[in-house]
């Protein structure tokens, strides 16, 4: 038996005699090296009790001939539970499968029967919820080295528990840019444009491969003949300098899926995952790639979603992007151009690598710029930095709420139905109040600013759909210009969670007074922000588990309530 520390900071399954394993991809304390951790682990759903005895509805799903492609799905074991649905203390049976995908399967085979919650989490969801896990922190874990087909060591976990609040802060982190041959200097195709240059820049690292000869005296430059050579050095670096996170600008949608389609073109398998899997490149709405144990950061993807706001540029270039967060510029040079000299004038090759390792660069410095951003949302949200990174506003606070109701003993709502979003989509509500001035010049102005206005809105008037025209406080004052009214004895979930948002950054604030330049505080206070001030919004989006635009009428009538008092207090003052 071992006892180690280590930092998780990638997160899968795999399935191994029948059964479902939990890995954690991460970086040990002690020696800094790479790890995996797995633990078994059984996927589960809820089925809510309704006007029958626990044991009767356990002996009906178990009496079920359920079966997934031809094969009948194993039912592990069930337990009764008690919870709270929608603020109301409920029973639920928890059915436990083997296999992740025999929920989805159990889920369908009862669906007419019951009603069934939580069978759409992830796996790695449902574990990190369950263990308590916060990806980054430091984890103990006791167990056992085995022998698996890895890159890395395997320990076989008995016990894993996250006791500590140390966090990786400066994570192996190694970013990549490629460039491409393209004679008509537009329209770059995978099928028809090899890869020319792959530039590497990590913390201890500093490399150009170029798929073509030429003189340098530039350490950085790596030759190698043509482009299969090419893709085979580029996973060679990748294992060598072993990232916990590979980071491009536009990865997603550019240079992983380019790296995969060209490897290939030519029969290869760029193998990085860390159990030797290949690249994963998932072209849905929006092309996602990811790699098993590393973790993929698309720095393009997270500033467009978490500072689209706060950024002045809207180009989101990554010479703009550079430009406002780091006052760094792009190396001056006209890339149209590379095709032509990698055909004539390979000698002039040298400027064009000088540029693609400054591409990297930047975003090395960029990714480390987020990193603290990322962390904190990390720490608050927990969810993987993979996940995080992707995460628009809405799905920050439903993966915040769902940790939060869980750690309650609350069953999560489900995702809304087509039907329902159909439903949810004709309905519109008024917004926020705006004042007209007079046209003219003023002097003496001031400024009156509410601090988080709807989040403090919320936390007042204990908001949350489960508070929402309760039978106990029939004769509580109605929301102003509306018919609706919010319980007074019993706190909603969605205020007492807001209201520990809100005490947790006026904390943080007041804590970063006495300090100077925190990035951290600072992170931290725009994380917690961020969730916060984005909960409104969450109850009025029609793909919500928590929709309620009942809720979200209130808060912007309320709004529209203290604005108006505001303006009418003033002009009394003259």
């Amino acid at each position: 038996m071992v006892k180690l520390q280590f930092y998780p900071v990638e997160f899968g399954y795999k399935i191994l005699d029948n059964r479902c394993y939990m890995q954690m991809y991460g970086r040990r304390k002690d020696d800094s090296k790479q790890i995996v951790v797995q633990e078994p682990f059984e996927p589960y759903l809820y089925v809510l009790v309704e006007g029958k005895e626990p044991q009767e509805v356990v002996n009906g799903i178990l009496a079920k001939d359920i079966v997934r492609q031809d094969k009948s799905v194993v039912i592990a074991r069930t337990a009764v539970v008690e919870s709270r649905y929608n603020g109301k203390d409920v029973q639920l049976v928890q059915i436990f499968t083997k296999l992740p995908q025999d929920i989805n399967a159990v889920g369908k085979a009862l669906a007419n029967d019951f009603l069934i919650l939580e069978a759409d989490f992830s796996v790695e969801k449902r574990y990190l919820v369950d263990r308590g896990i916060i990806p980054m922190v430091l984890t103990d874990v006791d167990g056992d080295y085995i022998n698996q087909k890895s890159k890395v060591s395997v320990v076989d976990a008995k016990e894993v528990t996250q006791k500590e609040t140390e966090v990786l802060d400066e994570p192996r982190m190694l970013a990549i840019d490629i460039e491409t041959y393209n004679p008509t200097g537009k329209n770059v195709n995978a099928e028809k444009h090899p890869i020319v240059m792959v530039a590497f820049f990590g913390r201890d690292l500093h490399k150009v491969l170029v798929s073509k000869y030429f003189k340098s005296d530039e350490d950085y430059v790596e030759v190698v003949e043509g482009e299969a050579a090419l893709l085979r050095r580029f996973q060679e670096v990748v294992e060598e300098y072993k990232p916990d996170i590979l980071t491009g600008y536009y990865s997603d949608g550019f240079d992983i899926p380019y790296l995969a389609r060209r490897a290939e073109k030519h029969n290869l398998s760029l193998k990085l995952g860390l159990d030797y899997s290949d690249i994963k490149v998932d072209r849905r709405r929006v092309t996602v790639s990811s790699i098993s144990g590393i973790a993929h950061l698309d720095v393009l993807q997270f500033l467009k979603r978490a500072f689209s706001t706060t950024l002045e540029t809207d180009k989101f270039s990554l010479g703009d992007v550079a430009h406002e967060l780091l006052g760094e510029a792009k190396a001056d040079v006209d890339i149209r151009e590379l095709a032509e000299v990698y055909d004539k004038n390979p000698e002039r090759l040298g400027v064009f690598c000088k540029y693609n390792l400054r591409d990297a660069e930047l975003t090395y410095r960029l990714a480390q710029e987020i990193m603290p951003s990322l962390v904190e949302l990390i720490k608050i949200v927990g969810v993987p930095i993979f996940e995080i990174s992707r995460m628009g506003f809405s799905q920050l606070v439903e993966s915040y709420l769902i940790r939060r109701a869980c750690e309650q003993g609350d069953a999560v709502p489900n995702k809304p139905s087509g039907d329902e979003i159909r439903s949810r989509l004709a309905n519109t509500y008024e917004g926020a109040f705006v004042y007209k001035p007079k046209a003219g010049l003023y002097s003496n102005i001031i400024v009156f600013d509410f601090r988080s206005l709807y989040p403090s809105i919320i936390t007042t008037h204990n908001i949350s759909p489960e508070t929402l025209n309760c039978e106990c406080c029939q004769s509580a004052a109605t929301v102003p210009g509306e018919e609706y009214r919010f319980c007074k004895k019993k706190r909603g979930f969605i205020a007492e969670v807001i209201e520990e948002l809100i005490t947790r950054r006026n904390r943080v604030r007041e804590i970063a007074k006495s300090k100077t330049n925190s990035k951290i505080l600072a992170a931290r206070s725009y994380a917690l922000k961020t969730v916060a001030n984005a909960m409104y919004g969450y109850l009025g989006f029609y793909m919500a588990r928590w929709y309620c635009i009942e809720c979200a009428e209130s808060i912007t009538a309320y709004g529209r309530f203290y604005i108006q008092k505001l303006i009418d207090e003033s002009q009394k003052q003259g």
